[in-house]
């Protein structure tokens, strides 16, 4: 190849260089965008309540503030329930669409949204994060597991309540209440 045609080969390829960097200095810049707050969402694994949600404040939040703040996102569909403050939570529970439920978790108030659920005490066999105590106890060899194992779940159980107002007719009971004693004695 001549020294000409390199020239002229290396002029071409310094003015397409030349030419991609001034338009790429009129191409708009990129900047990074601000990541939205999303509050994390907690769906029921069993028995959750549909469209029904119990939604938890973040720390010193006042929930009737943020109650006001949240009513023009509500929909004739929607509906606050009751608000709560069980020291360290505060928050209230909401039957809410979907559509809602979404604006709601961009909220940097909210700090997680549960589903609501019908307890069933049977399932219940595990305590996930036990305290020391209970631990100890349900763990024979160490290392301790960070569980605690319900061995019994209260089937053939005998309680004996000393009260002066149970009805042993209430239909909670199903039949399993009995008097063994009806007894009322007064000291002189």
């Amino acid at each position: 190849m001549s020294f000409k045609i390199r020239m002229t080969y290396l002029v071409a390829l310094l003015l397409m260089v030349s030419f991609c960097d001034g338009h790429a200095a009129n191409k708009p810049k990129i900047y990074p965008q601000e990541e939205v707050y999303l509050a994390a969402l907690y769906n029921a694994e069993t028995q959750g309540i549909e469209d029904d949600y119990i939604i938890v404040l973040q720390p010193g939040t006042d929930v009737r503030k943020h109650l006001q703040n949240i009513y023009p996102l509500l929909t004739p569909e929607d509906k606050i329930l009751d608000s709560f403050t069980i020291q360290p939570l505060t928050g209230y529970g909401a039957i809410l669409t979907k559509r809602t439920l979404d604006k709601l978790r961009t909220n940097k108030e909210i700090q997680y949204i549960e589903q609501n659920t019908i307890p069933d005490l049977a399932s219940c066999t595990e305590q996930a994060t036990a305290p020391w105590g209970l631990r100890r106890i349900s763990t024979l060899d160490l290392p301790l597991e960070s569980k605690y194992k319900y061995l019994n779940t209260g089937e053939d159980v005998v309680v004996y309540v000393i009260d002066s107002g149970i009805d042993v007719t209430h239909p909670d009971f199903e039949g399993r209440a009995i008097w063994v004693m009806h007894e009322l004695r007064m000291r002189k």
